[in-house]
Parts: C-alpha cells; sequence; structure tokens
C-alpha cells in the first residue's frame, strides 16, 4: 500500500513549510495495526524539498516536492498494489490530480485513492471530472479506509464502506460519511518513526518555522469545531462536535516524542485548541 502526500504550491519567495502529514501517518498506523507491513509513506515534500518546478499554468508560481517521474519510479520499485493520495489542502490538489494522471499514465491497472479535506468536500466533482481518481474515501477516513482495503483485496464488495464515491455506469454513487470518531484515545500514535524525520529536522520549517529548535513535534490533539466561520472547512470535514485526546493521552504523545525523536520543541496544530479550558 502507497500512502502519498502530494506536492505542494508557492511563490518564489514563500516560505516552504515541511511538516511530518499527519493524516497519511495515522492511516499507516492503523494499518500497521491491522498486521499489513508492506507500507510506502512517502512525503513527496520533504524527500524533494529543493525540487522546484514552474507551474504550467504561467502564473509565476512553483511546485516543490519530488517530481511525479520520481515518486512513479518509487512506486514501480515498491510494487504498489494500490496507491492512495492525499488532497488535504486546495493548493495541493493541483499537483494532487497531476500526480494521479501520471500514475494513471504509467501504471494504468494501479487502482488510485484520493482522500483528505479537499477530496472529501469537493469529492462529486472530482469523481465526475477526473477519470484518473478511482476512488475517494470522503470524511474520517481512519477504519473506513482500512476497511475498504480489507475488502478490496478479499473481493468482496466495498461499496457499502462509508464515505466511499466512486463512479458506476458514468454515474456518481456517494456513500454517507461515517460517524466522528468519539474517542481519538483509541487511535494508536501517527506512524511518524516511517517518515525520515532527521530530514525534517534538518530542513526545520515547521508549520511555525520560528523555532528555538529545529527538533519540533508537530502534532493534532483534538479535532471538530462548535463554530460556523464562513471562510473555513473543518466544521465541514471534521464536524461541529468537539472531540480530543484526554490530556494523559497528550502527554504520553509528547513523552512518545521525546523518546523517539529527541524532540525540544512542541507544536500543536488543532483547529482550536482552547475550547475546553479544563483541558488545556
Amino acid at each position: 500500500i502507497a500512502l502519498i502526500a502530494a506536492q505542494a504550491i508557492a511563490s518564489p519567495n514563500q516560505i516552504r513549510k515541511a511538516t511530518p502529514p499527519f493524516g497519511i501517518a495515522s492511516l499507516a498506523a492503523i494499518l500497521r495495526d491491522a498486521g499489513y507491513e508492506d507500507i510506502l509513506l512517502l512525503d513527496t515534500v520533504v524527500e524533494g524539498y529543493d525540487n522546484l518546478e514552474p507551474m504550467r499554468d504561467g502564473s509565476g508560481h512553483y511546485k516543490f516536492g519530488l517530481s511525479n517521474a520520481a515518486v512513479i519510479d518509487r512506486l514501480k520499485k515498491f510494487d504498489a498494489d494500490l496507491v492512495a493520495i492525499s488532497s488535504l489542502f486546495s493548493t495541493q490538489t493541483e499537483c494532487a490530480i497531476d500526480l494521479a494522471r501520471d500514475i494513471r499514465s504509467e501504471l494504468p491497472n494501479t487502482p488510485i485513492v484520493l482522500g483528505g479535506n479537499h477530496a472529501s468536500n469537493l469529492a462529486e466533482k472530482i469523481i465526475s471530472e477526473e477519470a484518473a481518481v478511482d476512488y475517494i474515501i470522503a470524511g474520517e477516513a481512519d477504519y473506513t479506509f482500512l476497511e475498504f482495503l480489507e475488502k478490496y483485496f478479499s473481493r468482496e464488495s466495498i461499496f457499502d464502506v462509508e464515505g466511499l464515491v466512486w463512479r458506476e455506469d458514468s454515474k456518481v454513487q456517494c456513500n454517507p460519511r461515517p460517524k466522528f470518531i468519539a474517542n481519538l484515545d483509541d487511535l494508536p500514535f501517527p506512524a511518524f518513526d516511517v517518515y525520515p524525520m532527521e530530514e525534517y529536522f534538518r530542513i526545520g520549517m515547521w508549520h511555525n518555522p520560528f523555532t528555538e529548535s529545529p527538533r519540533v513535534a508537530a502534532n493534532f490533539t483534538s479535532r471538530g469545531c462548535p463554530q460556523e466561520c464562513i471562510f473555513c472547512s473543518v466544521p465541514g470535514y471534521l464536524g461541529h462536535p468537539f472531540r480530543a485526546m484526554s490530556a494523559e493521552r497528550v502527554i504520553e504523545l509528547v513523552h512518545w516524542h521525546v523518546r523517539e525523536f529527541s524532540i525540544q520543541e512542541l507544536q500543536i496544530l488543532d483547529d482550536n485548541f482552547t475550547v475546553d479550558h479544563k483541558r488545556v
């Protein structure tokens, strides 16, 4: 199983951030717990951080990260049975779709799955317009992606998997999204150990790049938002109920980062870390 975080787009003078993608690392952790051992976890941004390619639209912006050709070369060497691409932000979606098209051209028999915030919120549009994408798993996919894989490889019907979006006789079919995960303490820690973490530390361009030390841990400890800000996609993707790891689980997570990666700084990327003052 190949889990890929697509390249990103930046202007020539923009700070190019490189933070370990949380979503696909969380999926990898669940797959590993379920017995999947052969997992390629590929963050194209960090592994090709210094590779800048001008965008084809003449905008003056750049795509940075591994080239599509380099990604496909990795997939061929890995011999991927299935490719899943994360399209978390709208600024990554153009890269994700472009990558999917090139993968489809070179590996026509390999199924391609898309996930993440942007892919979830525009799933019907993407499936109807992009022949390179076979499936989208919308919403929180921590458990539904595993269910999809189990059914796909055992040749059971996949079409009852919650959140699945696909084409059928040229028509777009959408299953209802799964219920939100109530207890985040039940989830394993993200499989950051599969990433080249020392490369993130070397680059040192975290979500907040102004750090005292490059050895940073960047994590989410909660999901969801009770507010309804018109500019924000979080409630549409992760729901209005605020769900959080317990304080004890967060502390355990920090100790794990210190033990495994010798981190010296912590960045919490939650959309609403301060909603529950008592927990804070």
